[in-house]
């Protein structure tokens, strides 16, 4: 059985560290994004200061995974906030109730309009679950140091 709890950032910031590089090692594109641990902490150091929560799921004591959350402005209507995912992974060998437990975590907090991503590298399940939570696709995002 995996738990879900708001992550404490000083207690598990070695597991939040290690959820990230994992998780980078498996994207297909790395342009832009932290060269080194320290890299990496000050920017999830910078999307808490910017009031991301994280909460990581725990299995027989071990962070298994994790979630981060961003409310902000809608980029139509500004009145409305939008609880955007910024990163989730789960590590490998975790529970298949991993990725489901955070992100029904996801679901019921904070504002009720929601957007999460899908990697060009992200397991081809991932739209099935977005679906299957109420979700739609209505983009695309191109992304590249130009």
């Amino acid at each position: 059985m995996v738990t879900v709890r708001l992550a404490d950032v000083e207690r598990d910031a070695l597991a939040i560290l290690d959820g990230a590089k994992d998780f980078i090692a498996r994207m297909d594109f790395t342009e832009g994004l932290p060269e080194d641990d320290a890299g990496l902490i000050e920017a999830v150091k910078a999307l808490i200061a910017a009031g991301m929560e994280i909460a990581v799921t725990e299995h027989e004591g071990r962070i298994v995974g994790g979630i981060g959350m961003l409310p902000v402005p809608s980029a139509w209507n500004p009145k409305i906030a939008v609880d955007s995912e910024r990163f989730w992974w789960t590590a490998p060998g975790a529970p298949p109730t991993t990725a489901l437990a955070l992100l029904r975590w996801a679901m019921g907090r904070g504002p009720k309009l929601k957007a999460f991503v899908k990697l060009t590298s992200s397991p081809d399940g991932v739209t099935d679950v977005y679906r299957r939570l109420g979700l739609r696709k209505i983009e695309e995002t191109w992304i590249g140091i130009v």
